[in-house]
């Protein structure tokens, strides 16, 4: 901003922390739906097995891991946002 300010605009923040929880929960909830869903298709031989491999050890734990950062930030930006409301208000 050009405007002198500095530091954080507070409710911009939690709202940004409270958007990244909900991509958290979406990455959660799309990730079980994958897996269900693999479990419920009828697939048998390498190639499925390869699959299956590929999705439990690798795109799962990376979107799993993708969430955790999410939910992690989120927190982060939370208590920055508090940081910062309290410098603001003399605390």
């Amino acid at each position: 901003m050009s405007d002198g300010f500095q530091g954080m605009d507070v409710p911009q923040a939690r709202a940004a922390a409270h958007q990244m929880d909900g991509g958290a929960a979406q990455v959660k909830n799309l990730v079980n739906q994958v897996t269900a869903l693999l479990g419920s298709v009828t697939w048998t031989g390498e190639d499925a097995r390869r699959f299956q491999q590929d999705w439990h050890g690798a795109f799962q734990p990376q979107l799993r891991g993708a969430m955790t950062v999410l939910e992690e930030k989120a927190r982060e930006l939370r208590e920055r946002a508090e940081a910062q409301e309290n410098k603001s208000a003399g605390r």
